[in-house]
């Protein structure tokens, strides 16, 4: 994790693991990869044909993605705590 957007679930220098094969549900803590490239992990609140939902912590929002932009969405299925 290098951004503490997710804070306090998921902490920056969190090592995250996702597993692709696993569909997210609701409620699930995801990778998006965009088409352009870029990556967020977020909280996954609404996946439909038209877009994606995702909350962010911090700070706190609602993020909305056109469906269409979006060429991944990979369940993260462990953290581990990472301190310095």
């Amino acid at each position: 994790m290098n951004s503490d957007s997710q804070e306090p679930v998921l902490r920056h220098g969190d090592l995250l693991y996702v597993n692709p094969s696993i569909p997210p549900r609701p409620g699930d803590d995801v990778l998006i990869e965009l088409e352009g490239g870029e990556a967020y992990i977020k909280r996954l609140l609404r996946h439909s044909p038209r877009e994606v939902t995702v909350q962010q912590y911090n700070p706190a929002c609602e993020l909305v993605f056109d469906a269409t932009e979006v060429r991944n969405i990979h369940l993260v299925v462990a953290v581990i705590k990472v301190r310095v």
